[in-house]
């Protein structure tokens, strides 16, 4: 636990004020006089720390006697009780989900448990191919009817139109610029924990759109804790098999997965998204709900062939890549969280760990199935 807030020890006409400044004037929390052993509590509370830790330090501070200190933990428990009254004490349980009560939602993706505490109305039927039975989950999602009383301060790491995402030392925290129903979300670190902050009013479909978004962010931040990676890409299946293509909007991704679809070689397994990760030594691509506008998801899990990137031209090529330019190719189209160098690094070498284990490669192709009859022929010639 630590003190909420920007705050600051002023001395005035002999005596110690706790004062607010910055996001806590905003916020309205109110300074209080503090006598020596109230500073000496708040001194210890500006970083994080626990009771028991604060009780021996005044026991050190007092020499406290052994019957003395039932007395002085009392009066530790008074005040720490009085800060949180006055919404001064941050505590790191906070973030903690609660995982009672009715509408429970539990899924399994890619492995992965999630938890999601939110009415009906707001789960997206995406989520439907991945119903799991109640069980010990990895993601605790809970959706919050209401804006955070308590707007956390922290760095900001991407700035944009639509979002920010920043963070403190125990989360990160995505505020929304542009939506009209999620105002933000609380990740932690390790991707275990989320909070949704929604006013969906008379409009839940629109605003269930807008929940589903938000936990795929908190899931990529559990995915890539846990080795999985999400890849920008139309996904098909071939021989027991993943295919992917990738290219940025517009590239002809979604139409070089169309031709093996209408050539009859391939089924459709995601029109936008795949996650990747590696399970002895293979590659493996899993399904996950999120596709994009395509409307193209299911759930699987099969080996990968290959990733291509696209490009409409008026003749069918393959080009093959140089081990650097296949790893940079892969790490730009990843959508896995970027926000700092540590996690890009993540996402590099994954790209690093898997390049040599795949088909890779620039394809350059037409709009008919002749590309997917070029592309077919390679494949199952390797």
């Amino acid at each position: 636990m630590k003190i909420k807030g920007t705050y600051f020890f002023r001395d005035i006409c002999g005596k110690t004020y706790l004062l607010p400044y910055g996001q806590s004037i905003a916020h309205f929390h109110r300074g209080m006089e503090l006598n020596d052993t109230g500073r000496f509590i708040i001194e210890h509370l500006f970083s994080d720390t626990t009771k028991e830790a604060i009780l021996q330090e005044l026991i050190a501070k007092y020499a406290a006697k052994e019957s003395e200190i039932p007395a002085l933990e009392a009066d530790l428990e008074q005040f720490l009780y009085h800060l949180s009254q006055n919404d001064l004490l941050e505590d790191a349980r906070k973030y903690q989900p609660i995982l009672s009560g009715k509408d429970r939602h539990y899924y399994r993706i890619a492995g992965l448990v999630v938890d999601i505490s939110a009415p009906e109305a707001l789960i997206r039927e995406e989520f439907t191919p991945f119903q799991a039975p109640q069980q010990e989950a990895d993601l605790h999602v809970k959706l919050i009817m209401s804006r955070p009383q308590y707007l956390p301060l922290g760095t900001t790491l991407v700035r944009t139109t639509e979002l920010s995402v920043c963070e403190s030392d125990q989360i990160y925290f995505i505020v929304y610029h542009s939506n009209q129903f999620v105002h933000e979300i609380y990740v932690s670190k390790d991707g275990s924990r989320a909070q949704i902050f929604c006013e969906p009013g008379d409009h839940p479909e629109e605003a269930a759109l807008e929940v589903f978004f938000a936990i795929r962010s908190a899931f990529l931040i559990l995915a890539q804790n846990h080795g999985l990676f999400a890849l920008h890409s139309a996904s098909i299946a071939y021989r027991d098999a993943a295919i992917l293509f990738s290219g940025p909007s517009g590239a002809g991704k979604s139409t070089a997965a169309l031709q093996w679809k209408e050539a009859g070689l391939a089924e459709d397994l995601n029109g936008d998204l795949n996650l990747l990760g590696i399970e002895d030594e293979q590659v493996f691509v899993y399904g996950i709900p999120w596709c994009g506008t395509s409307g193209l998801y299911r759930d699987f899990k099969l080996p990968l062939t290959g990733i291509f990137f696209v490009k409409q031209a008026p003749f069918n090529s393959f080009e093959a890549l140089t081990p650097e330019s296949r790893i940079l190719a892969i790490a730009f189209r990843m959508i896995s969280p970027s926000w700092k160098q540590s996690l890009y690094e993540k996402n590099i070498d994954f790209a690093e760990a898997i390049y040599d284990r795949i088909l890779c490669g620039n394809l350059r192709c037409l709009k008919d199935p002749s590309a997917a009859l070029m592309l077919k022929e390679m494949i199952d010639a390797s």
